[in-house]
């Protein structure tokens, strides 16, 4: 381990308490949560989380106890964050540009007294290291600017240890750790002995693959389950409609794999689960299905593989069925779901789907498609 062993994990929510926390602290690393949740931090401070895994053979609940706090409204959050080597941050994407302006300053400190830091991003969104970087960079002045690459990494990540509490306060948290989760090789700190983190240098096209391979089957199971009148994934996991239509999303996700990528099936072994016949853990519809507006996008999980797929004259009726099947996705609690349904209404589903999931006059088929299984699906519903 390397003699720079502080890390802050910012964003104490489910992530950053049941996998973050849980995988440096038993490491004997120097953890502090940062939250800007200041009931995040006072449940924090009662002195201890616990977190019940679920390995491929058992589950066990471990308590994790030697950590530090601190809410970044603090007036002494910039100092203590600039005290850590390594920035563990587990936020959405949209959260980042009220964060941004303590990073700078923190960065600004360490780059000054000559201290380097690895920046490591976990969120979903492909590629966000760099957006995250080129932020940190504009809001720099010219001198630090120049000095930034020799003293801070940012580092992409792939999130694969999914971890579940009934909020982001809770201390009572589950975490499936059947699969290390993915970090980029970093050149300035040593987490080589972090349990269920792993370095790669093939990030990004791992990144890519995984949000076909795993994320994929996992929306469609969402949408469809909804559809079905289903709460839990582990409902719609025993209906054969949902299956049938993952199933049918994840082979097509392996056919694209094989052909738009060139890498070792060991590498690939890493974004594919393995089956396991530990206790399932219960993961709501509503947690997979958020934000359809981003899932059912050109670049993302279902539509890219079926775009493909149509050029490479694959089946790609899996993919049309569970993009369809997006767009009845109505959860009234969703803003992204409400926005979509508000499209559809004003502007109807065809115009809808052009807009949501960018296709143009070429991929014409895949439009029909999407619409044959949307009027069919909409007509059986009522």
């Amino acid at each position: 381990m390397n003699q720079n062993n502080k890390v802050a994990v910012i964003g104490a929510g489910r992530l950053g308490k049941g996998f973050l926390g849980a995988s440096f602290i038993p490491s004997n690393y120097d953890v502090t949560f940062f939250d800007v949740n200041q009931q995040v931090i006072d449940e924090l401070n009662k002195g201890y989380f616990n977190v019940d895994i679920h390995y491929t053979t058992h589950s066990c609940t471990k308590t994790y106890k030697d950590y530090n706090t601190c809410c970044l409204k603090d007036n002494n959050a910039v100092m203590l964050l600039s005290k850590h080597d390594i920035f563990a941050i587990s936020i959405y994407p949209e959260d980042f540009k009220n964060l941004y302006g303590i990073l700078v300053e923190a960065l600004s400190i360490r780059i000054k007294k000559g201290f380097k830091t690895s920046v490591l991003v976990f969120t979903n969104a492909l590629d966000y290291a760099s957006v995250v970087e080129q932020n940190i960079l504009s809001r720099l002045d010219s001198e630090l600017k120049e000095e930034f690459a020799n003293y801070v990494e940012v580092k992409e990540t792939i999130i694969i240890r999914s971890t579940f509490a009934q909020d982001n306060v809770n201390t009572e948290l589950q975490t499936l750790a059947i699969q290390n989760s993915l970090v980029e090789s970093l050149n300035f700190n040593d987490i080589s002995d972090v349990s269920g983190i792993e370095e790669t240098d093939n990030i990004n096209i791992l990144k890519q693959l995984k949000l076909y391979t795993l994320n994929g089957p996992h929306a469609a199971m969402a949408y469809s389950g909804y559809y079905r009148g289903y709460v839990t994934i582990n409902e719609a996991e025993m209906d054969s409609f949902c299956s049938d239509i993952a199933k049918g999303v994840s082979i097509l996700a392996n056919q694209v794999a094989s052909l738009k990528y060139n890498l070792p099936k060991t590498e690939i072994a890493k974004i594919s689960l393995p089956k396991t016949e530990v206790n399932p853990i219960t993961d709501s519809i509503s947690r997979v299905a958020f934000d359809p507006v981003r899932k059912l996008g050109k670049s993302d999980r279902l539509v890219y593989p079926a775009l493909v797929g149509a050029q490479h004259n694959l089946d790609i009726r899996a993919n049309a069925k569970a993009i369809a099947l997006g767009f009845l996705y109505d959860d009234a609690n969703d803003p992204h779901a409400k926005m979509m349904q508000d499209e559809i209404k004003k502007y109807g589903i065809e115009k809808a789907i052009i807009k949501f999931c960018g296709l143009e006059l070429a991929e014409s088929q895949i439009l029909k498609l999407i619409l044959q299984y949307y009027n069919e699906f909409k007509k059986e519903k009522k």
